[in-house]
């Protein structure tokens, strides 16, 4: 998996780098640098696009004026806007190594930007600050930045866009960048919903930071990897048959919802599960049948809603809550069914998470280890209103603690919230998936690894990464995002596992 680490991680990371590897600060500078030149001119072509680099008084600035220098000596057609006299060594070093004398241009800011640079192909890198930004940006440079925002163009940041917090909330100006080139690891604010519209796309660099640090920290959020899924994946006997894959109950339909429980349940087969029972209201029989004829049906007595707990033993995993609905009958089931203490561990979505938030009393009877899958109106009705997807992060983990659960918070980058505080980011997924029903197929998924007997770890993150990949894998057969659909996951399922026991990045 890859580390999310703070702002002081990143600086210890970097200082641990210098003292174990016998390099200087201003050669771990250079490492970055030529790691920014490889990629930009990987990715732009010299003849296509005029660039300003705007350099900031730190290291940021430092990373700027070096990469002005590489790309200067590749013919790029480059701009240096400098905001400041040096206030690093290293930023010094760089600034007296510039080609200036070789027709290299630096501009001193206020003063305005040659015409020819104010078009849509240029490209404005961002080495203001970075991630040595503490606070909301001080002027001139958040002057600069609104001013840069307005721009046209393509607009780049350098390991994180100025005003932009690494850990925690930011306020006053930000840069809107499109592309953020981060140096080694992720930062935790790029997975925060409200920072997509500054952080843009982002990509990872290596600068060859010592992997032996990772070792001496503790570090509470991962990013999920394809290496990392596969190797939590069982491998089955030659001799496997139906009664050792596991039987999944899923408590799901009411009048007019039963595409909700066929959905579920053909997640729960194609994940691996050797039996499904849907336990539904007693009019939906023919329905689930037709619909689902690989499944068994279990009728409740009531005709159009849940209305009595499914057996206590027989099933090795239940889902429950996929278009149940929320009315009084229904509620009272679902006391009734966590009171009794079921003998497997349960996938609770969509409107029994309703009833939980109507009745927090019932969390408590929740068993541990049980998954939860909200997503943002969900979990805001769980927990009530939250300022900001920080704190809904750190108020999940606090749920998840007192009741020893897993929340996975869908959306993107799902988040894996843990019984022991920690969280992965998922890596898989996109847009297309936020239609009616996709939800529906995580809890399929996760129930259908549950009973093959994933301990509720595993099962959340195999799931939540497969649910993601079959999306993307959906995107590539569709075509468009606006197109897919729940059942196109369904249908992608196979190939996704497939695809994750053959690749590994």
């Amino acid at each position: 998996m890859i580390p999310v680490l703070s702002r002081e991680q990143i600086r210890h990371w970097d200082a641990f780098t210098i003292r174990h590897q016998g390099i200087s600060s201003y050669d771990l500078m250079e490492q970055a640098v030529h790691a920014l030149s490889k990629w930009i001119m990987n990715v732009f072509p010299r003849e296509d696009h005029p660039i300003v680099i705007l350099c900031g008084p730190g290291n940021n600035g430092g990373d700027g004026l070096g990469l002005a220098r590489h790309l200067f000596k590749q013919f790029y057609d480059v701009t240096i806007l400098d905001l400041a006299d040096s206030k690093t060594e290293d930023r010094q070093m760089n600034y007296d190594r510039l080609p200036s004398h070789e027709g290299l241009p630096i501009v001193r800011y206020p003063a305005p930007l040659p015409a020819r640079l104010q078009q849509d192909k240029t490209i404005w890198i961002d080495a203001l600050l970075g991630s040595g930004c503490s606070g909301p940006l001080k002027e001139p440079i958040a002057t600069l930045v609104r001013q840069v925002n307005t721009k046209t163009g393509i607009k780049l940041a350098i390991d994180l866009p100025s005003g932009l917090q690494a850990d925690k909330p930011s306020t006053g100006p930000i840069y809107k960048a499109d592309i953020t080139l981060t140096f080694q690891a992720p930062k935790f604010s790029f997975f925060i919903s409200e920072n997509e519209r500054f952080v843009g796309h982002w990509h990872l660099l290596d600068i060859g930071l010592v992997p032996a640090f990772l070792r001496t920290i503790d570090i509470p959020f991962h990013v999920l990897t394809s290496a990392h899924i596969r190797h939590l994946l069982h491998t089955r006997s030659t001799f496997s048959h139906k009664g050792m894959q596991g039987h999944v109950c899923l408590i799901s339909g009411r009048d007019g919802m039963m595409g909700a429980a066929i959905l579920s349940g053909r997640a729960a087969l194609r994940s691996g599960a050797g039996k499904l029972t849907l336990y539904a209201p007693h009019h939906a029989q023919t329905i689930l049948q037709i619909g689902l004829p690989e499944a068994l049906y279990m009728g409740d007595p009531h005709e159009t809603v849940w209305s009595t707990p499914p057996p206590r033993t027989g099933f090795q995993s239940a889902g429950v809550g996929c278009g149940i609905g929320t009315n009084q009958i229904t509620a009272q089931a679902l006391r009734l069914f966590l009171e009794s203490t079921p003998e497997y561990p349960l996938v609770l979505d969509a409107d029994a998470l309703n009833i939980l938030a109507d009745d927090p009393t019932l969390m408590s009877r929740i068993p541990p280890g049980s998954i939860l899958t909200p997503h943002p109106g969900e979990m805001q009705r769980l927990i009530g209103e939250r300022q900001n997807a920080y704190d809904q992060i750190n108020s999940a983990i606090q749920l998840a603690r007192k009741h020893q659960i897993y929340i996975i918070l869908k959306g993107a980058y799902t988040r894996i919230i843990c019984p022991d505080g920690t969280g992965m980011f998922n890596s898989t997924g996109n847009a297309g998936m936020a239609t009616a029903g996709s939800g529906d197929v995580l809890t399929g998924l996760l129930a259908g690894l549950l009973a093959q007997g994933y301990p509720p770890g595993d099962a959340a993150q195999i799931g939540v990464f497969i649910h993601g990949l079959a999306g993307d894998l959906a995107l590539v057969d569709i075509g468009a995002q606006e197109s897919i659909l729940a059942s196109d996951l369904v249908d992608q399922i196979g190939h996704a596992f497939q695809k994750l026991k053959g690749v590994c990045v």
